[in-house]
């Protein structure tokens, strides 16, 4: 994704022209049927508040599309990964950043909080009509003013996310999601392996094929024991067959490595992974899923090496097409070079045979 790159919208992409609208106040009266009623939405410039007469232009429009990108400067084609805007009148209420350990979350969080720091404040009251609105507010909690940038979705953005698990604002959250090599993210994991405990300090080749699975405490085994463990919410909202160990008493934390835990199977079977990079391949598979979410407005994914060496702007200026808005904040600058891990040949190798390739693909990595 070298500089220059520029969002292309698809054909037939409906009229998204109500992005510039520059309403600084709408005054509406509300009267909600059995909830009456009457005040004033202060939306923030650049919300919006349509009728469905309005809205019919966009019935037309690809409720899921494609965002191409090309070089202008070479003017053809260069590979991107798949992102997915899709139309609607709701407001946006965050921005939230998806990503493995050593994906380069933290440096992009803290950018965009920048660029956004004030940007989707949206009044209680305005919250209120437009689920009323939009008739899904039987289905939604009414959200608080939140955070403009955050690092979860429906759950911490390093774990498995799952819908059912927040009952988000339908097309409310644009998600960006970061991926990284998996040459370089195996070996930064064996380097640091934050909350993998019991994989720190080993060799490549022992690293690899140590099955991805703890152990419990005391506190898990009385869990079993009383039979609570059926009910149980545990650490990182999973339930007590997803992760080791369940309890927060049994999460012992170790300075530089977080908190202990290991996600397990995500299918409840209590399974663990048989390596790092099946728990790589199976959350690369659930992030990428969260572009079919309800709550998803756009799902942008980026690869961290793509960010590093040509910098934020192409990021910035989808982010300015989907939202409408202009960042507060200067793109930062890439390095200009795509720099790796020094690994040895075997371990290479081993990657080369043993990682699902079929799912590394789908985020543009490949065989060396």
């Amino acid at each position: 994704m070298p500089p220059g790159i520029i969002p292309q919208p698809c054909p037939n992409d409906g009229d998204r022209s109500f992005h510039n609208a520059k309403y600084k106040y709408v005054a509406v009266i509300l009267f909600l049927g059995y909830f009456p009623i009457t005040g004033l939405l202060f939306l923030k410039e650049g919300a919006l508040l349509r009728s469905s007469a309005d809205n019919h232009n966009s019935n037309n429009a690809k409720e899921n599309r494609n965002v191409y990108l090309q070089q202008s400067a070479m003017e053809e084609p260069v590979e991107v990964l798949k992102m997915t805007i899709k139309e609607g009148p709701q407001p946006i209420t965050k921005i939230a950043l998806l990503g493995e350990r050593h994906s380069g979350t933290n440096w992009i969080t803290n950018h965009l909080e920048e660029c956004y720091s004030e940007e989707f404040e949206v009044s209680l009251i305005a919250l209120i009509y437009l689920h009323y609105y939009f008739e899904y507010i039987h289905l939604n909690p009414i959200p608080q003013t939140q955070n403009k940038v955050t690092d979860r979705f429906t759950r911490f953005k390093h774990l498995f996310q799952d819908e059912h698990l927040s009952k988000i604002p339908k097309k409310s959250v644009i998600v960006v999601s970061i991926f990284r090599d998996p040459f370089d993210w195996v070996e930064a994991m064996r380097e640091r392996p934050h909350h993998a405990h019991d994989h720190i300090g080993l060799d490549w080749n022992s690293f690899v094929t140590k099955p991805w699975v703890g152990h419990r405490g005391s506190n898990d085994a009385k869990l079993s024991e009383s039979g609570e463990k059926d009910s149980a919410v545990c650490l990182g909202n999973y339930s007590y067959e997803e992760i080791m160990p369940c309890s927060p008493e049994d999460s012992t934390e170790k300075d530089g490595y977080g908190n202990y835990k290991y996600e397990l199977h995500h299918d409840r079977s209590g399974r663990p992974y048989g390596s790092i990079i099946d728990l790589r391949s199976a959350k690369i598979t659930n992030h990428l899923s969260v572009a079919d979410f309800s709550g998803t407005r756009a799902y942008l994914p980026f690869r961290y090496e793509d960010l590093n060496r040509n910098g934020t702007k192409v990021m910035l200026d989808l982010l300015r097409e989907v939202t409408g808005i202009e960042p507060k904040c200067i793109a930062m600058k890439g390095t200009g070079i795509e720099t790796h891990k020094s690994v040895v040949g075997d371990y290479v190798a081993w990657m080369n045979k043993y990682v699902d390739w079929r799912v590394e693909e789908r985020i543009g990595y490949y065989r060396r």
